[in-house]
């Protein structure tokens, strides 16, 4: 059972976040850490407060990829996708100003935990521990969205913030790592309360980002420190870690959690993503690009294996693909689910998405594919898609092996252990693709893994950090964007696809990094990143 005193968001938690400008970080209002954090109970309900972190723009981010588009063009993350963001941006904004509130809440924590009484020690440094994660969670993504941000440590008063200026993201990173040891020293093996940070969490970030900082030994000894803790394995049915009864899955070493409350909004992800015949929006919208990335079931990709059927290219691949995307003819609810007109599948009840009128005409899937990912049968045809509950998971223990395999690979020491960390993905029993054989060369092995991360983590929000790093933006992004057979397949010679709903843009010499917001340009002075 959830906990729910960790998801609802009470009075007192309240008085530890900021308001909407980066100045604005002290809530003159608030109690301060001289006086709040007198008790245990309040360093455990401001700890709290942390958890009530966003983390379903993360979803978003996979719009602005070649896995995803988005189905509205007046979505802000299309600016991103299409080359049309600027500094006033305001899904960039939302992130600026998410993060540093949570980071301010952070450092309070950690700096007003010191003066708590009558608490162990090793309770005092389970809080720190919590807060020092948090922290580095949101400055993970700072780093990796904008680069180059102020580096802020202990809670910061509007005329402090008034002066701050960039620290080097790779310093930021560092000073993470470090934090991350630290902190893992404090927090438990497990939890008596699902969900609070654990050691494994702190371990498993601290490997995503010595990854993303290239510190390739540091990330793969994290990883393995996580793998060696004995507590963590993979969940058998990839399809079911992402719905109800994953949720409190082996595999997940950390979610955003939602607690199930009648007549309440809470996770949208089933109604942002489910289909039209639903009232959904369609707003997660796989490519073709995406689909032609997962294998065939012999383990060779579309180009080789003679198992791939070009009019019907979702069969004979990876179970994960089934298992993640809803393509035209796939098993929906009690029936199947289109989005070709014209096309017979010979079931009794077929979900139409490819024609309707006024909502239902805007939100129809444009690439011709929905996400199955993280949709939940019961809440659709319960009508209950507003009010989804659906824990979004943000660590995960396939993540880990991923992360090992990389970092092992880049730092030249291969061995049969990367090849076991990529296998034990392959072989889950859901989806028992063919094993990757030792001896490849380095890019080969490169290749394995970097698509490995994109076909297990997709929807995640991973994808658009990758693609940065790797440094391959410019590339995947500069195609056009396809998606299913625009037609009954069966009649068509060549096979056309659906396109043109969407042109994407990246320039390699301003989109890796976003703007800094212009409110922040403005009232602090920072400087911007180039190009913007």
């Amino acid at each position: 059972m959830k906990n729910k005193h960790l998801f609802i968001l009470i009075g007192l938690a309240l008085m530890y976040s900021c308001n909407d400008d980066f100045l604005e970080i002290v809530n003159e209002g608030a109690v301060s850490t001289d006086t709040f954090f007198s008790t245990e109970q309040d360093l455990y309900f401001a700890t709290n407060a942390l958890y009530n972190s966003s983390s379903f723009r993360n979803m978003y981010l996979e719009n602005i990829t070649d896995n995803s588009t988005n189905n509205h063009t007046w979505d802000q993350p299309y600016d991103f996708a299409t080359g049309a963001a600027s500094a006033f941006n305001g899904f960039s904004l939302d992130f600026w100003r998410n993060n540093y509130q949570f980071i301010q809440t952070a450092n309070r924590i950690i700096e007003g935990a010191q003066k708590t009484e009558n608490i162990s020690e090793a309770k005092r440094a389970q809080y720190v521990g919590e807060a020092k994660f948090h922290r580095a969670l949101m400055y993970d993504q700072l780093v990796g969205l904008f680069g180059d941000v102020p580096f802020l440590t202990k809670p910061t008063s509007p005329e402090e913030a008034r002066i701050a200026k960039r620290t080097n993201k790779s310093e930021i990173r560092n000073f993470l790592i470090n934090d991350l040891s630290s902190a893992a020293e404090g927090l438990p093996l497990q939890s008596s309360e699902w969900g609070r940070v654990t050691k494994g969490a702190a371990l498993a970030l601290k490997s995503r980002i010595a990854l993303y900082n290239e510190d390739w030994t540091i990330a793969a000894e994290a990883a393995k420190e996580v793998m060696d803790l004995g507590v963590y394995s993979l969940h058998p049915s990839y399809e079911e870690l992402f719905q109800y009864q994953g949720e409190q899955s082996s595999e997940v070493i950390f979610s955003r959690q939602y607690a199930n409350l009648t007549n309440a909004r809470h996770n949208m992800t089933i109604q942002i993503g489910s289909s039209v015949a639903f009232d959904g929006w369609s707003n997660f919208l796989p490519t073709k690009s995406l689909i032609d990335s997962y294998e065939c079931t012999d383990g060779l990709d579309i180009n080789t294996s003679p198992l791939y059927n070009e009019k019907f290219p979702w069969t004979n691949r990876d179970p994960r693909l089934h298992q993640s995307i809803v393509y035209p003819g796939r098993e929906y609810l009690d029936g199947v689910w289109t989005s070709i007109p014209g096309f017979d599948f010979g079931s009794e009840i077929v979900y139409n998405d490819y024609d309707g009128a006024g909502a239902k005409e805007w939100n129809k899937p444009k690439s011709g594919y929905m996400f199955w990912k993280y949709q939940q049968p019961d809440d659709v045809t319960n009508n209950s898609v507003w009010e989804g509950h659906i824990d979004l998971i943000l660590i995960r223990y396939a993540e880990v092996l991923l992360n090992y395999a990389e970092a092992k690979l880049e730092a030249g020491t291969i061995d049969q252990s990367v090849y076991d960390a990529i296998n034990l993905i392959r072989q889950r029993p859901s989806v028992n693709m063919p094993p990757i054989t030792s001896g490849k060369g380095v890019s080969e092995l490169r290749a394995i893994i970097r698509n490995e991360r994109r076909v297990e983590l997709v929807l995640e929000g991973f994808r658009l950090f990758d693609i940065r790093r790797w440094r391959i933006a410019e590339t995947v992004l500069g195609q056009p964007l396809y998606g299913a057979p625009e037609s009954n397949p069966e009649t068509m010679n060549p096979i056309t696809y659906l396109t043109n709903w969407q042109i994407n843009s990246f320039d390699p010499s301003r989109d890796y990094l976003w703007p800094i917001p212009r409110t922040e340009i403005d009232q602090v002075g920072l400087e911007q990143n180039p190009g913007w």
